[in-house]
């Protein structure tokens, strides 16, 4: 059905971003459009003076027989979506996300019709399109875990070799060494939001830009236009099946780096390590480089491997790099050193180094880049060490949470010492790792204290039910488990968890306070 064929639809959640510009989109096409949404902003006052008529309410039930279309947020309450869809089988209910990819991949092949593509144009969907990137260079990072610091570290390098560098990640963008904001809560921005960053790096003279690509910026089309130079690939895991239904629609995701946005030229940068990664990734790209912490295959054409891994006191890696470019095999004059606690961060280091490599940048000033790289906030951030740790950390998946809590174990004085963690799940997040999570918050930790991460509209009670479950079926008689999760509260019920466990902790102990890390917002 031609979109302009649509006579009347309704948003729910308009105020949002995306089911804006859809709002917005409809409206250029002459189209009524009927507004939900639980609050008045720039945005809906926008859509008010175009016509559309914004009910500040959620919907309830049945909209009415002249509705052809109904387009709604992923952030509604999934009974309110339910809802929504029973009431009202006559009309078409589709996920803002899956409209605007449809509507981009339609307009990028010529496939719309002259009043739609006017009306994607008038409405700015595809803003990326438009941007001459030719003289730069675009490495796109993509994978489950270890993404920003993945894009740190490519910055720390590309940064001691001379480049004017931007780059655009979860913690929010840089320009040279200028910290530029992009939201409360946002990984991958807008397009309309990268295409306004990159042309300011590019009016700031930036030669070369690092940006983080989720699986839900390359399915919904926010990288619509953007061909990269680089695609790395960290690791694939379980995570985001919420959204992407199972494990093959996360990778077919995953894959759209390369398969809609690397260059013909371009180099993807694959995981070895990464049993996922390596068996899906590999021959996708034209050129491919590999990268890996144990491999010896002499199979591959283009490999970096680490060598002889060492820890100095848990808080930093050394490890010495051999190099395979094609016939000609090479190896680092000198260690290179991360200042990250987690020998995991030593793949990701690799991931930076071999596109480094790539661009023939030189070992001393990849080593000074990796050595000298500035802080990721909420990375293993330590904010303290005596009389006891206190450190944060981004980890929200199993993968991510398991890796960091193995790591700060070994912070510990001594054997009588405790492990701390405080975490919680998301809620309207994938259900299926809140067990696995707290079974190994268990496997870790000697006391797991559970609180809000985004519960948005679930109950924190049966998320912490969920991840207590996968908890006692793994712990221990001298393992203790607590729960903050009166929701009441409100951001309260983190700050007591938070508070909790440091009053708990003695001398020699290591708190970790996991999920939100850098965020700076709570969603109840």
């Amino acid at each position: 059905m031609l979109h302009q064929n649509y006579t009347k639809i309704a948003c729910v959640g308009v105020g949002g971003k995306a089911v804006y510009s859809l709002a917005k989109y409809f409206r250029f096409l002459g189209t009524e459009v009927l507004g939900f949404d639980i609050s008045e902003n720039k945005r809906t006052q926008a859509l008010e003076k175009l016509g559309v008529a914004v009910k500040y309410e959620n919907p309830a039930g049945f909209l009415g027989n002249d509705i052809d279309l109904i387009i709604y947020s992923n952030s509604l309450p999934n009974q309110l979506i339910k809802t929504l869809k029973e009431n009202n089988t006559h009309a078409k209910c589709v996920a803002v996300g899956e409209l605007y990819q449809q509507i981009v991949s339609e307009y990028t092949a010529g496939h719309l019709g002259e009043q739609e593509k006017q009306a994607v144009e008038k409405t700015n969907l595809t803003p990326l399109l438009n941007l001459n990137t030719q003289n730069l260079v675009l490495i796109g990072v993509t994978g489950t875990d270890g993404k920003t610091t993945t894009c740190c570290m490519l910055y720390g390098i590309l940064k001691a070799a001379g480049y004017r560098t931007g780059m655009i990640n979860t913690v929010g963008a840089r320009i040279n060494d200028r910290q530029v904001d992009t939201g409360l809560h946002v990984t991958t921005p807008s397009a309309q939001e990268i295409a306004r960053l990159i042309c300011k790096m590019q009016k700031e003279k930036c030669t070369h830009i690092v940006l983080e690509c989720t699986s839900h910026a390359l399915v919904t089309g926010r990288l619509a236009g953007l061909k990269l130079d680089f695609a790395v690939f960290t690791n694939i895991t379980k995570e985001h099946l919420d959204f992407h239904g199972n494990m093959g629609n996360l990778i077919a995701a995953k894959s759209l780096l390369v398969k809609k946005h690397l260059k013909n030229s371009g180099f993807a940068v694959i995981n070895l390590d990464d049993e996922l990664v390596f068996n899906r990734m590999k021959s996708l790209a034209r050129n491919e480089i590999f990268y890996s912490t144990r491999s010896t295959r002499k199979n591959l054409k283009h490999l970096v491997t680490a060598k002889n891994i060492q820890s100095h006191g848990n808080e930093s890696f050394c490890f010495n790099v051999e190099i395979k470019l094609g016939r000609e095999k090479t190896s680092f004059k000198q260690p290179v050193c991360i200042p990250m606690i987690g020998a995991y961060n030593v793949s990701n280091a690799l991931a930076a180094l071999s596109v480094g490599c790539l661009l023939d940048i030189e070992e001393k000033k990849v080593v000074r880049g990796l050595k000298n790289m500035d802080r990721v906030p909420g990375r293993t951030e330590v904010l303290q060490k005596e009389p006891f740790y206190v450190i944060i950390d981004f980890a929200h998946t199993p993968n991510g949470l398991k890796n960091v809590l193995a790591s700060v174990a070994k912070l510990k004085k001594s054997k009588k010492n405790k492990l701390l963690v405080v975490f919680g799940c998301a809620g309207k997040r994938d259900p299926s790792k809140r067990s696995p999570m707290g079974q190994i918050a268990a496997r870790y930790a000697d006391v797991t204290i559970l609180t809000a991460e985004d519960p948005r509209t679930e109950s924190l009670k049966k998320i912490n039910d969920a991840i207590e479950k996968g908890w006692r079926s793994t712990a221990s008689d001298h393992q203790e488990i607590i729960r903050y999760d009166d929701t009441l509260e409100n951001v309260l019920v983190r700050q007591n968890a938070i508070k909790k466990a440091l009053c708990l902790a003695q001398e020699g102990d290591v708190v970790i306070i996991c999920g939100k890390a850098h965020e700076k917002s709570l969603c109840f």
